[in-house]
């Protein structure tokens, strides 16, 4: 996207994207265990540390959250002590019976800081951060401003440089926050206007009271403060929504699940015709190409303030889309967004996995996984250096 997006939204087209992309097609996933895995995370562990990335981020996508459904925050209107307990409790059960499968567990964060951590260096720290996991805007805006002040707060005295790992819907709450961390003072306070509106509501507990009023004060007091803020950024299967604020962030890498199909430019991806097709993942991620404006969820059913807050934040960030555009739009099989590198990867398929690949949508999250992606970080980033280099 273009300097001052200003919150708008990535726009659809079946044409030649104009971000670069490339097409990997990997023979097999690295054994973690292997010498080779550990050579290829130890020298991204060193490509970290060169970048001085103070800390890394693993965040989940939709489904994979505290609170999917929202109910938990309407419970914690009535009950407010009970609203803490019910997320970690759901959080628990979420990572129970998915494990692996498109959710950062506990044990993939702790094999990442123990693969990169592993020359008796300074700690670098991997931090899982959780949010509801609505399909919805204002969750996903909310997780945002959440994410956001945690790194304000880690910043007070010196700027610092972050890696986010995001999974699915993650990388739109990343998009969000580019938009905070870039945008002009008006942009700021057009996004903030909304959270004000429902937050003079303060026991709806739509957003999260006490974060939104302390991150709106501080960035409208002092802007330069988004300044000691610094990201380098990797999405997996993100589904094409929000537009991405250029100063927003220093690097982009987008992988995404993909199968090129005869007679169909590599860059797109066939709309299924079969059940079969969606199961199986013959064109990759479904989840990732059909996850597109106009499919979000709507709020709980008697949560009226959420419908209002719903309804207030699409104004804002999916200004010009027209929900009877939906089909036509999930169509278009568009896959490669409009800002960063996007690495489509022909991931080779696990028969024995069928039934947990959650329609091409599982697979980045795996920890088998983890040495290739960051490989693909590592390549990215040294091909960006060096055209850098060029361009000067």
């Amino acid at each position: 996207m273009p300097f001052d997006n200003n919150f708008q939204h990535q726009k659809y087209s079946c044409e030649s994207p104009l971000a670069p992309y490339r097409v990997v097609k990997p023979e097999n996933a690295f054994d973690i265990h292997s010498l080779h895995s550990r050579q290829i995370m130890s020298n991204f562990a060193d490509r970290l540390r060169d970048r001085s990335i103070r800390s890394v981020y693993l965040v989940h996508g939709t489904f994979a959250g505290t609170d999917v459904l929202g109910v938990i925050r309407e419970l914690e209107r009535w009950v407010p002590s009970m609203g803490k307990i019910l997320r970690e409790h759901q959080k628990k059960f979420v990572d129970m019976f998915a494990g692996e499968a498109g959710n950062f567990s506990q044990a993939y964060a702790e094999r990442f800081s123990e693969m990169i951590n592993a020359n008796g260096q300074i700690e670098l720290p991997v931090r899982l951060f959780h949010w509801t996991g609505e399909n919805l805007h204002l969750a996903r805006a909310n997780a945002a401003v959440r994410l956001l002040e945690e790194m304000l707060s880690d910043t007070e005295s010196e700027p610092a440089r972050y890696l986010l790992w995001g999974h699915s819907h993650a990388g739109n709450v990343f998009a969000l926050l580019t938009n905070l961390l870039g945008g002009d003072r008006a942009c700021l306070r057009r996004f903030f206007a909304v959270g004000r509106s429902l937050l003079k509501r303060s026991a709806s507990g739509v957003l999260d009271y006490p974060v939104w009023k302390r991150v709106r004060r501080q960035v409208l007091a002092d802007p330069s403060c988004l300044n000691r803020i610094e990201l380098d950024i990797v999405t997996f299967g993100t589904p094409i929504r929000y537009g991405w604020e250029t100063r927003g962030y220093q690097s982009l890498m987008n992988v995404i699940h993909h199968r090129s199909m005869e007679g169909v430019p590599e860059y797109l991806a066939l709309f299924p015709t079969t059940l079969t097709d969606v199961i199986q993942a013959r064109n990759g991620d479904y989840i990732q190409q059909l996850g597109v404006a106009g499919t979000n969820l709507t709020p709980y059913l008697p949560a009226w303030r959420s419908w209002m807050a719903e309804r207030r934040f699409r104004s804002l960030l999916e200004q010009g889309i027209r929900r009877r555009d939906t089909l036509d739009r999930l169509r278009i099989g568009q896959r490669v967004p409009a800002e960063g590198t996007t690495i489509l990867v022909e991931y080779p398929n696990d028969p024995n996995r069928l039934s947990e690949q959650l329609f091409g949508h599982a697979v980045y999250t795996r920890s088998d996984w983890l040495a290739f992606h960051a490989q693909q970080l590592d390549v990215f980033w040294s091909t960006s250096s060096s055209q850098a280099d060029l361009d000067e």
